[in-house]
């Protein structure tokens, strides 16, 4: 039941050795805060605008680096009433542009040295609701094209103009080299 019932957890996911790939085979609970955590997210709670901030102003980077950028479809823009905080930025890799899927794509910004992560997987997939709910593949069919093309890039409020700019740049690269002739 840890983890929200996943198969495996963030460092076998995300260690040099692992897989981003994990599985949901039991119905899982995570209530794991301390006292400490909760201290410190109180006080990082005072910094939560300034944090958003420099997240939409590395979208904003991200946006004009990638602009026009064949092999990668951009998030699509917050409404004009809305303020996204931009937790993490997801892309979707343009499979039909490219002679790689999503997978190699990030195996190869991994010899980059850029880390990518897979937070969106098509829940139907998942072991427990495939038993449990009677859910196959086929069943949601615009849920699996996004969940086979979504990727993470890196995003985060420490995130400096030059490792934005190292991870636009491997992106462009891997995507020059393997776009469909």
């Amino acid at each position: 039941m840890r983890q929200h019932g996943m198969s495996k957890g963030a460092w076998n996911r995300y260690a040099a050795t692992g897989t981003p790939h994990y599985d949901i085979l039991v119905p899982g609970l995570k209530y794991n805060m301390l006292d400490i955590q909760a201290a410190i997210g109180l006080s990082q709670l005072r910094e939560l605008d300034r944090f958003n901030s420099r997240r939409r102003d590395l979208v904003a980077a991200y946006r004009r680096a990638f602009d026009g950028l064949p092999g990668l479809i951009l998030p699509p823009d917050p409404e004009a009433e809305t303020v996204h905080s931009w937790h993490i930025f997801t892309p979707l890799i343009d499979t039909g542009a490219l002679t790689i899927d999503r997978d190699r794509f990030m195996a190869l910004m991994r010899e980059q040295n850029i880390g990518t992560a897979l937070h969106y997987q098509a829940v139907h997939l998942y072991t427990y609701y495939r038993k449990t709910l009677g859910w196959k593949p086929g069943d949601f069919p615009e849920a699996e094209y996004v969940s086979e093309r979504i990727v993470s890039l890196p995003l985060f409020p420490a995130m400096t103009d030059d490792d934005l700019a190292d991870a636009a740049d491997a992106t462009k690269r891997v995507l020059a080299a393997h776009r469909a002739r």
